[in-house]
């Protein structure tokens, strides 16, 4: 479903309407917003495109639009048979989704995503959210220039986060989890108020501020 009022264009090759993209047009900084319902999707950071961003759907198509530098793309809100049927029916649902590497980006994954790819190696990620029930997300992210917050809430659940090696981590537990691993630091599970490190935190003018809410359960934080 396309946003008229916007700038976003879909690509004229695709009959069904399932390839949308939008000019970069002086944008200096972006804001993804995936929400509600995704389902096997695959994000990256490009750096050989002109456009803001570029997605491509296979099965159910979201609405899709652009404000200045937001990009926000969300799934109607179903009903568990309603995807069901969807589901018999397309047989197969997916997003190939990049994001122009040029510009910084604030991401943010929430409302029901599952079986979630980011490579954001060559992205400059400025802040990262994972909330709102997401499952089965696996997240890889570049060297920091600076320290970068990520929060991780709303039930989250089977959730990686890798980042390059040496990179420090702060990672600040509130209200419970269960299943979480720090490299080498793993946990059943924690209660209460909690704070790991890994890496010369203290004194790193770059690295990752990881904040966990709301029962989240599985959350790894690894480096490679």
């Amino acid at each position: 479903m396309l946003n008229a009022s916007n700038t976003v264009r879909e690509d004229p090759a695709m009959a069904d309407g399932s390839a949308f993209s939008a000019p970069l047009a002086g944008i200096d900084a972006g804001r993804f917003e995936l929400h509600r319902g995704a389902s096997h999707v695959a994000i990256r950071g490009a750096a050989d495109m002109d456009d803001l961003f570029r997605a491509r759907f296979e099965g159910p198509v979201p609405e899709v639009t652009t404000e200045g530098g937001t990009v926000r793309i969300r799934h109607r809100n179903l009903s568990p048979a309603d995807w069901a049927r969807l589901a018999l029916l397309t047989r197969h649902q997916s997003a190939d989704i990049a994001l122009n590497a040029s510009i910084p980006w604030h991401i943010e994954l929430r409302g029901g995503v599952s079986r979630l790819s980011a490579s954001f190696e060559g992205l400059r990620v400025t802040s990262l959210e994972v909330r709102g029930g997401a499952s089965h997300v696996e997240v890889e992210l570049g060297r920091p220039d600076a320290i970068v917050p990520v929060r991780v809430a709303g039930g989250a659940s089977h959730v990686t986060i890798w980042r390059p090696a040496g990179v420090p981590v702060r990672a600040t537990v509130r209200g419970g989890i269960s299943r979480f691993a720090l490299d080498d630091q793993r946990f059943g599970s924690i209660g209460g108020e909690s704070r790991l490190v890994a890496g010369d935190w203290q004194s790193a003018a770059a690295g990752y501020d990881v904040e966990v809410r709301g029962g989240a359960s599985h959350l790894s934080i690894r480096s490679r």
